[in-house]
């Protein structure tokens, strides 16, 4: 096993969250469901042309029935004009179809072994070239730092947290990260992308 995640000191600054939302600032947020015993973790990220981005809005929340997840997730996407991404992945799947009927700026990514390598790596190589902004916040910098991949048997890589913590924080950022344009980048620095996609979408004009 060894560790994922890897940052400079400059990628940590002191400001306080909530960020305002800005126009005409474009805004992804990524949604982490909870499961039984877990959080549901909500990441808000301001694209920051040509190719960064900074974490304005933080929450997280357990032992919520699912109407009340349903109105705070949709308050945080109104208050940002965001674009979400959620996870789909087993008890996220009924849940992110109902987002996506009352939010039809919503992506739904079902995490499997592959894409959730590509989503994970691509959080990393992030982070590793300072593309995001994050807050001082002792529970998102815990769970990046005990983040893990392993390799089985079989050849593949497992990625999550060690027994007994949790991953929701790291995934609700690798989610947001994907949907503002982590998906297209690569390990050359020289490509890294400038997000153009997302800048023209049409979603962010008039969403409420």
């Amino acid at each position: 096993a060894g560790q994922v995640f890897h940052w400079n000191r400059s990628m940590i600054q002191n400001y306080l969250l909530p960020v305002p939302h800005r126009q005409p600032d474009r805004y992804v947020l990524g949604v982490d469901v909870a499961r039984k015993r877990d959080f549901t973790v909500c990441t808000v990220l301001q694209i920051m042309p040509p190719d960064s981005a900074k974490v304005v809005h933080w929450s997280r929340f357990s032992g919520v029935d699912w109407p009340e997840q349903m109105t705070r997730i949709l308050e945080i996407a109104k208050k940002y004009r965001a674009y979400i991404v959620a996870d789909a992945t087993g008890v996220g799947d009924p849940i992110s179809q109902d987002l996506e009927k009352v939010w039809p700026h919503t992506e739904c990514v079902v995490l499997g072994t592959n894409n959730k390598s590509q989503i994970v790596n691509s959080l990393a190589v992030a982070l590793e070239t300072d593309k995001i902004t994050i807050p001082f916040n002792e529970t998102i910098l815990d769970e990046l730092g005990r983040y893990k991949y392993e390799i089985t048997p079989a050849g593949h890589t497992q990625y999550g947290a060690p027994s007994g913590y949790y991953d929701d924080c790291v995934m609700s950022l690798a989610l947001a990260w994907w949907g503002a344009g982590g998906r297209t980048y690569t390990h050359e620095p020289d490509m890294l992308m400038a997000m153009p996609e997302l800048l023209e979408l049409p979603v962010w004009q008039g969403v409420y």
